[in-house]
């Protein structure tokens, strides 16, 4: 029985794959979904993202603006730093060592608060920010205003 999982992309789009049973099949195709080794970072206590673990300089990854904006809702701050490339959310680790689903929840909140970065990315086309503080403001409020209505 495989796993579901959401990957967002770097420009906001969320896609849902399915993750192997066993712990070193899914460590793999985790892998393979961010382009390379993966680190972990907890910002739900039901949620785990896991992205490119060798540095966004490294591999001219690009900002992923969408998942900053979900981990720093779901953590209550804005994080300091950037998180790049695709990322794949799961739930928390299951007993057997490997990851589990996340809750219909946690998946709506991840959609939720992508789809509204997208909206908020298609505002400033017409109306940029007034920089890079007020961008990330921005971004934190569209993203705690759709974590707290899912």
């Amino acid at each position: 029985m495989s796993t579901r999982a959401l990957r967002i992309w770097e420009h906001g789009e969320v896609e849902a794959v399915q993750l192997p049973d066993t712990q070193a099949a899914q460590i793999r195709e985790l892998a393979h979904l961010v382009g390379g080794p993966t680190d972990t970072g907890m910002y739900h206590r039901q949620a785990v993202l896991h992205l490119h673990g060798t540095g966004a300089v490294a591999q001219d990854l690009q900002f992923n603006a969408s998942a900053w904006a979900l981990a720093s809702a779901w953590r209550g701050l804005g994080i300091a730093y950037g998180l790049y490339g695709p990322i794949v959310v799961t739930g928390p680790g299951d007993p057997g060592g490997g990851y589990g689903a996340l809750s219909s929840h946690l998946e709506a909140q991840v959609h939720d608060v992508c789809a509204a970065v997208s909206d908020v990315h298609a505002e400033w086309r017409a109306r940029s920010p007034a920089g890079e503080v007020a961008a990330r403001a921005e971004l934190l409020a569209t993203a705690r205003h759709q974590v707290s209505v899912a």
